[in-house]
């Protein structure tokens, strides 16, 4: 008789786990210098202080840093240009009753910090939090039993965004937040040694793997990877392309708009004549800056590039109905139609509902015109809807977070990133349940299909 055992699914390109520690930045906020230690915890209406006399406080509010000093006699906090730390920072974010009683019970000198409380009222506190970033929550896949569920069904993309994210998290000193860690993008943002795929009538090869879990020697790790089709540049397809870039004000910042533009750079350095170029603006208006233009013609769609500039406000659908119909205008048949939009995704005016958003670019894919997704920034970064954009126009996401980010995506992966070899990719796996007691899938959370949507 066989052993059951269990099975852990790693679905996409990678052989071993990858782990990050995450956390979430508006349920607890920390403080520790010297020794001293104060937790403030969201929703609770006290705060507990270890020591009245502090050299100097520092206390992270949704990843942003904020310094107050105090005296050596604790006599209270002096206050500094950043603003208020005791008493200022926990109105702002409602994290603490006004009732003085109820935050400094064991704090000596308290009509300090009354004089303190009231010197502070004056100065103007921020209305909003300055990290107003945007990621779509997801649970992590349940373990199933294969007696009952013998047949895991899911859909599958290849973006990439989610590596990106958290490497500029932590290169600037954060802890990424839960549900910017999408396991499968991790493991697709990297590429491996599969052999290639010589014929486009054979465009998928699959290669699976299985080992013993280092950390439980009863589970076992299948690996699944799918090596698909791909092009030498040179061979492409003519290629039709829309650049929709975002020139809202949100967008003047180096990490944004400039890092946009010596990117999309790159990507034009690369164009061949046979391929055009369209350059569409939006703020609060959408514009036409540059005509279906040859990709010969580099130094006309360069001038064209280093003319934008930033300011207003952010009317994302009016720009992506306005690229659509360019990209219809340069239309090429069996070519590659595509729209590429790069932004921070912060939309505020226009059509701001997503499921709008999504019935317009529904509508256009139909027409053979793609739309991938670029982002650029942090503060407002909307990743969730940059990934569900992608996903609805058959593209596909990455974030762009330095120049290298941008060689990556748009020149060593140009053919992967530009040519479609397939749409509505669909995995279905099926466990034998006299060999294998139970599985989960790692990573593809929000893929998850009823296994009667595989056909």
């Amino acid at each position: 008789m066989c052993r059951q055992t269990q099975i852990l699914i790693l679905f996409g390109f990678l052989i071993f786990l990858i782990g990050c520690s995450v956390t979430d930045p508006q349920r607890e906020l920390t403080h520790n210098t010297n020794g001293t230690h104060a937790t403030i915890t969201a929703g609770q209406s006290e705060t507990h202080i270890r020591k009245s006399t502090l050299q100097t406080n520092e206390i992270i509010v949704s990843d942003q840093r904020f310094q107050a000093s105090t005296d050596n006699t604790g006599s209270g906090p002096v206050a500094n240009q950043q603003g208020a730390i005791i008493n200022g920072q926990m109105e702002e974010f409602a994290i603490a009753s006004k009732d003085v009683d109820a935050i400094y019970p064991t704090i000596p000198n308290r009509s300090a910090y009354e004089m303190y409380d009231q010197s502070m009222s004056a100065i103007r506190m921020p209305l909003e939090s300055l990290d107003r970033e945007n990621y779509l929550h997801f649970d992590n896949n349940p373990v199933k039993r294969v007696v009952e569920e013998p047949v895991s069904t899911f859909s599958i993309d290849v973006d990439t965004g989610s590596y990106s994210v958290m490497r500029r998290m932590i290169n600037n000193g954060q802890l990424p937040r839960y549900d910017a860690v999408r396991s499968e993008e991790f493991i697709n943002y990297f590429t491996y040694d599969y052999p290639k795929q010589a014929e486009p009538s054979a465009p998928f090869s699959v290669h699976k793997e299985i080992s013993v879990t280092p950390w439980n020697p009863d589970m076992r790790l299948l690996h699944i990877g799918i090596k698909g089709y791909e092009q030498d540049r040179e061979d492409l397809p003519p290629a039709n392309l829309v650049f929709l870039v975002d020139v809202s004000g949100s967008m003047q910042v180096a990490n944004k708009l400039e890092l946009l533009k010596t990117s999309l750079k790159l990507l034009t350095r690369q164009l061949r004549k046979q391929d055009t170029v369209s350059l569409v603006v939006y703020a609060g208006a959408s514009g036409v800056v540059l005509e279906p233009t040859s990709g010969f013609e580099t130094v006309k769609i360069m001038t064209a590039l280093d003319s934008l500039t930033a300011g207003g406000s952010t009317n994302g659908a009016a720009g992506i109905e306005l690229a659509y119909a360019m990209a219809e205008q340069g239309f090429k048949k069996n070519g590659i139609n595509r729209v590429i939009l790069a932004t921070d995704g912060d939309f505020n005016v226009g059509t701001v509902n997503l499921e709008q958003l999504k019935d317009i670019i529904k509508r256009k894919r139909e027409t053979g015109i793609a739309l991938t997704t670029l982002g650029f920034g942090a503060g407002n970064y909307n990743d969730g809807l940059m990934e569900q954009l992608a996903d609805i126009g058959n593209g596909n996401y990455a974030y762009i977070d330095s120049l290298n980010e941008a060689r990556k995506v748009l020149i060593d992966e140009m053919g992967s990133t530009m040519l479609t070899i397939a749409r509505d990719v669909k995995i279905q796996i099926e466990f034998n349940p006299a060999l294998v007691a139970e599985y989960r899938l790692i990573g593809y959370e929000k893929s998850f299909l009823e296994s009667g949507r595989f056909q």
